[in-house]
């Protein structure tokens, strides 16, 4: 399991969720839901369902994209809560 980021900022997704920030390059574009361990900076963890949604398509360099975490509100992912798991991004 490895650190995948430090979040900096999370907001609400329009279609639910809630994204976070920084966005991530993505080697491939894979949308099926997979596990996180989302730890806060009071050191609290738990295991969340997170998606990727692809944001900006950059011609021949990697796509951008943001991880969408499921049934959470903004509030419950402050900055500096850290996400582990598997890289989503393939690398």
């Amino acid at each position: 399991m490895e650190r995948l980021l430090v979040v900096e900022d999370a907001f609400a997704a329009r279609a639910g969720g809630v994204h976070v920030l920084p966005k991530l390059t993505l080697a491939r574009a894979d949308r099926a839901p997979f596990e996180l361990t989302l730890r806060t900076p009071d050191g609290a963890a738990r295991v969340v369902t997170a998606t990727l949604d692809v944001m900006h398509v950059r011609g021949p360099l990697p796509p951008l994209g943001m991880l969408r975490l499921h049934g959470l509100a903004p509030t419950e992912v402050p900055p500096k809560s850290e996400l582990w798991g598997a890289s989503p991004a393939g690398e």
